[in-house]
């Protein structure tokens, strides 16, 4: 019985012995594919925002009071689609309507007194002109008659000088004589009229051209304070009119109506008060914000990302999957601003609308698990 019991005892030693080499061997091939996954694979590291939305991509139109006023018409009710022009609400403007009205009443008048004005211009100005033309005629007609009379008292006293010495002589009789004088002073009287009269047509003609000239001015006075008060009752029917398009507040945009303040007839709104928003059709796009310090230097165009929508949950409905389009270069009260397009909006199995919100991961670098432990553990050592 000894032989047989030291052949189990061997045979035990050695069983031994494969188990431990066995056991190391799998630690050792385990340790190894843990070092090869801990170097080679690759690790998403990823930047979270809880404050994301899906918005489109044309902003939300705020729709405000341009003037003071009091509410007169609501058209539109929250959810209606508008066109660009569309009439949403309507101001109080019946005051602005009368003075509109009398504007134009009162411009209408003025230019129906520009034409009279304009032809008496017209008809004082040719008589200027005939005046100056007749007044030439008639002073040439009388330098005629003076030059005619001067030749005639010329002729008349050289007649009475011949006379005058042959009376001595007693070639001639005493009323020959005085005959000759006499009418030596009837031309040279004559001659002198004549160049009077052409002394008072002139004088005639500059008094009859400065009244015609002052009237002239006077039309022109008039007709230019008509015309300047009907460029002043067009300018203000322009602004009234201005003003009455104010009042009638229309959409800038084509849209839906996503929100409308309790309006009502007869309530007064002030300037730059919020009427409505506007929600125009478009692109939608994930609008999230991130702590600046996760967001520069980290968060860069076409990087992959994926939202979940508290509405809907992922379990479910899946993820969104998304690029980063663009980063704001400055943050706001909220963040950094990033703007996110969906890669493919049909494949989401929900529909999809402006404001729903939910939680954002980007993916902005891919590490090995090794150096993410590394990283751990330089963060766990820092002060």
């Amino acid at each position: 019985m000894a032989l047989p019991f030291r052949r189990s005892l061997r045979s035990l030693r050695t069983d031994s012995h494969r188990g431990a080499i066995a056991g190391g061997v799998v630690a050792l091939a385990l340790l190894a594919a843990w070092a090869a996954w801990a170097g080679l694979a690759r690790v998403p590291l990823v930047e979270t925002s809880a404050t994301a939305r899906l918005e489109t991509i044309d902003p939300v139109h705020r729709v405000e009071a341009p003037i003071d006023g009091r509410v007169v018409e609501i058209l539109v009710a929250l959810g209606d689609e508008v066109a660009p022009g569309d009439v949403l609400v309507r101001l109080e403007s019946e005051a602005q309507r009368l003075e509109l009205a009398e504007a134009e009443a009162r411009r209408r008048a003025l230019e129906a007194q520009l034409g009279p004005l304009r032809a008496e211009l017209a008809a004082a100005s040719t008589r200027i002109e005939r005046g100056a033309s007749t007044a030439r005629g008639a002073v040439s007609e009388a330098s005629a008659r003076s030059r005619a009379a001067a030749a005639q008292a010329e002729l008349a006293h050289d007649r009475s000088r011949r006379v005058a010495q042959l009376a001595p002589q007693g070639g001639v009789s005493e009323e020959q004589r005085a005959t000759a004088s006499a009418e030596a002073a009837r031309t040279a009287s004559e001659a002198e009229a004549a160049t009077l009269a052409i002394q008072r047509l002139r004088w005639e003609h500059l008094v009859q051209e400065s009244d015609a000239r002052l009237r002239v001015e006077a039309v022109r006075r008039e007709l230019a304070r008509v015309e300047g008060e009907i460029e002043a009752a067009s300018a203000a029917a322009t602004r009234l009119a201005r003003e009455l398009d104010r009042r009638a507040i229309t959409a800038p945009v084509a849209g839906r109506v996503a929100h409308l303040e309790p309006l009502s007839a007869g309530r007064f709104v002030a300037a730059g008060a919020l009427l409505l928003s506007l929600l125009p059709e478009g692109e939608l796009v994930i609008v999230a914000h991130f702590e600046p310090g996760r967001a520069f230097g980290r968060l860069r165009s076409e990087q992959l990302a994926r939202m979940r929508l508290d509405g809907f949950p992922w379990t479910r409905f899946g993820m969104l999957d998304a690029r980063v389009r663009r980063v704001a270069d400055e943050p706001s009260d909220r963040g950094v601003r990033v703007e996110l397009a969906l890669v493919d909006r049909a494949a989401f199995p929900a529909p999809l609308e402006h404001g729903l919100p939910g939680r954002v991961e980007v993916v902005v670098e891919e590490v090995s698990p090794a150096e993410l432990l590394v990283r751990a553990a330089g963060g766990w050592l820092a002060p």
